[in-house]
């Protein structure tokens, strides 16, 4: 079965780009890599594990850009364009992997392929141009130095309107670590995949084509699609839910201002606004001052989470920007003990169009603030800028110094953990093990791509009635699993595990994070997450695409695998148990997911072990342990693990 072809819902074709050479192959999908791993983010942890070798520098020729759609992206599912982007992350040198919505995703299945894998280093600055007569590697001399947005503009006027496109700005051609992938302009696949684009070369990938998705089963697959509109539009409120549906799809993202004021896991000091100046930032205000029209969001996208704007006032008078968003202000602004809204629009502005991450950018700026306080940098060292909190014209400032490493920028590109390993004294200070400072909850410390609040689908955030309901249906399944309600440790693994092996398979088959019931539990398709937790639902989805009769059990494992796969590269890379983000024993935890009542640092140890063995991983490592490897049919993976290990501890990228 390796080397057959697929049939519904896969284009079919991988891409593989050799820019060392100018080579560009395309080869037939197998079912066995369909299978196993879905698509899109399930791919790219695939071809990474396959073609990475261990403790590379993620800058050079050896790594592996890989990035496509997913399985469901291209038809008319809703909530389903997205794109997922893989590499060894420059910002932090383990598997990092950036998610992102938009419309390229649906033009590369329509061109005829699922899947880009893209190697080595152009000698000169190209750019990747495919259609349904295949693919090109193009001279980018004339989009070299441009913005995302101009770079964009440029390809569409070669290629028709219907041309779409991912590429780096400025950020990424300057090798800034916190550099995104940008998505038709303003949607970030971060995890600083931009500067490997820029470390190769690669200014963009441009796509159109005319092909459709073949569905196996029309009837059945439209039936089942039209059920999911009507269940996304009817979706009413519910008492308890983390936040309201309709206050989503009429702000978007920007509601959680409202929601989460001052949350603990952002900035330096937890630098708290007066409700003043939160009510200078919440959706509602900033909708009024700035949103000027509704922008069409991502490929068959039923919620409202993208609109237009623009300043009319003051000094960012002029300043036009999209999809706003509290994931990238909020570091700007809580992080930053600044209130100013209309820098806001700037500075998503600047972000968007240099394709830089909007919260890891502002993350280091935080981390810069904080070591200026405690007299650990000095204006001697910052080229005689002041920092201090809530000075929004030094954030638009160093905001341009870091996209062209100007200056302090050019410390401030290296990312809030590369910098504490260049800053003598600032170490003892650092922002997160992976370069990032959260409260340490579960969820932020075994999150696949190092500390995040991404790898999780947000079941967590359901009402105690609703995660009542998914128990009953797990227990019978994981019998040690304890009730939601119980301060116990026992359990809590398990949950976790359920969400990120259903979150891996979300980004596989390109489900949006945030359709109906959004942060309140996004497994949900067909109907409610606490009325169908395993997912059956989805596996009726998949079985009427793809003509293969699919267990929801089975699809499952895939996230299982997926993840796993994810945790081998990076182990591979040097990062295991004690770069996980262990907390102090006797630190306070203000915040997790999953924890009832006081949460301590040395309870977040025990929570983490459950963990391990949750996932049949070493309890005292944090390695993948070989039965659980092969019970998914991952012995090969197992096989190297354990031929080269001990691995270099994990230090960060080489600087």
């Amino acid at each position: 079965m390796g080397g057959s072809r697929v049939r519904g819902g896969w284009a079919g074709k991988i891409l593989r780009v050799d820019l060392t050479r100018g080579k560009i192959v395309e080869e037939p999908l197998t079912d066995d890599l369909a299978y196993d791993f879905i698509g899109s983010r399930g791919f790219d942890a695939k071809f990474l594990w396959e073609m990475v070798k261990p403790n590379i520098d993620p800058l050079s020729p050896e790594n592996v850009l890989s990035l496509g759609a997913g399985l469901l992206t291209g038809t008319v599912f809703p909530e389903c364009g997205r794109i997922n982007v893989g590499c060894i992350s420059a910002l932090n040198g383990i598997y990092g992997f950036g998610n992102s919505g938009g419309w390229f995703p649906s033009r590369l299945k329509a061109a005829g392929y699922d899947h880009i894998v893209v190697t080595g280093k152009a000698p000169k600055p190209v750019y990747i141009f495919i259609n349904d007569d295949g693919a090109q590697l193009l001279d980018a001399g004339d989009l070299w130095g441009k913005n995302t947005i101009q770079t964009e503009k440029l390809l569409r006027q070669k290629y028709g309107r219907d041309t779409r496109a991912c590429c780096i700005g400025q950020a990424g051609e300057n090798l800034v670590r916190t550099a995104s992938t940008m998505v038709d302009g303003s949607f970030s696949a971060h995890g600083g995949s931009g500067a490997v684009w820029g470390s190769k070369n690669l200014k963009a990938i441009a796509a159109t084509g005319t092909k459709k998705v073949v569905i196996a089963d029309p009837d059945e697959f439209y039936r089942l699609a039209k059920r999911e509109v009507e269940r996304i539009k009817k979706a009413e409120e519910k008492p308890g839910y983390y936040f309201s549906k309709a206050n989503y799809r009429q702000y978007g993202t920007l509601m959680l201002y409202d929601l989460l004021p001052n949350f603990v896991g952002y900035g330096a000091d937890n630098r708290h606004l007066t409700p003043e100046q939160l009510d200078q930032i919440r959706a509602s205000t900033l909708q009024e001052k700035y949103a000027v029209a509704y922008h069409a969001g991502c490929t068959n996208c039923l919620e409202h989470c993208t609109f237009l704007w623009e300043v009319f006032a003051g000094p960012y008078a002029g300043t036009r920007t999209t999809a706003l968003r509290f994931g990238s202000t909020d570091y700007m602004t809580m992080g930053m003990g600044n209130a100013d809204s209309g820098s806001m629009v700037k500075f998503h502005q600047l972000v968007n169009e240099y394709g830089m991450c909007g919260k890891m950018m502002p993350g280091a700026m935080a981390f810069a603030l904080e070591l200026y306080e405690r007299g650990i940098i000095t204006k001697e060292d910052t080229g005689g800028i002041e920092l201090k909190a809530g000075d929004h014209e030094t954030i638009i400032k160093l905001t341009h110094m870091t996209a062209f490493r100007e200056g302090f920028g050019n410390m401030l590109a290296e990312g809030p953990y590369n910098m504490a390993r260049k800053i003598p004294g600032a170490y003892p200070y650092r922002h997160g093990a992976y370069g990032r400072k959260y409260t340490p909850g579960l969820a932020f410390m075994t999150s696949p791509r190092g500390t995040d609040h991404l790898g999780t689908s947000f079941a967590v955030f359901l009402p105690p009635e609703s995660k009542e309901a998914i128990y009953k249906h797990l227990v019978k399944k994981y019998p040690q699993l304890s009730s939601p309600t119980e301060p116990g440790v026992k359990g809590k693994g398990i949950w976790m595990v359920w969400e990120e092996s259903n979150k891996a398979v979300l980004d596989s088959i390109g489900r949006c994070a945030l359709p109906a019931g959004g942060i309140g539990g996004n497994e949900s398709i067909l109907t409610e997450v606490e009325d169908d937790p395993l997912a059956e639902g989805r596996a009726r989805v998949l079985s009427a695409l793809t003509g293969r009769e699919w267990a929801a059990e089975q699809i499952y494992e895939c996230g299982e695998r997926i993840t796993n796969v994810e945790r081998a590269i990076s182990v591979r890379q040097g990062a295991s148990k004690e770069a996980d983000g262990l907390p102090e024993a006797d630190q306070h935890i203000e915040f997790d997911y999953l924890a009832v009542g006081e949460v301590t640092g040395k309870s977040m140890r025990e929570y983490l072990e459950d963990y391990y063995r949750a996932r049949g991983w070493d309890v005292n490592t944090g390695i993948p342990a070989r039965a659980k490897l092969e019970e998914l049919g991952l012995g090969h993976v197992a096989d190297e693990l354990e031929a080269n290990a001990p691995y270099p501890r994990w230090q960060g990228p080489p600087l």
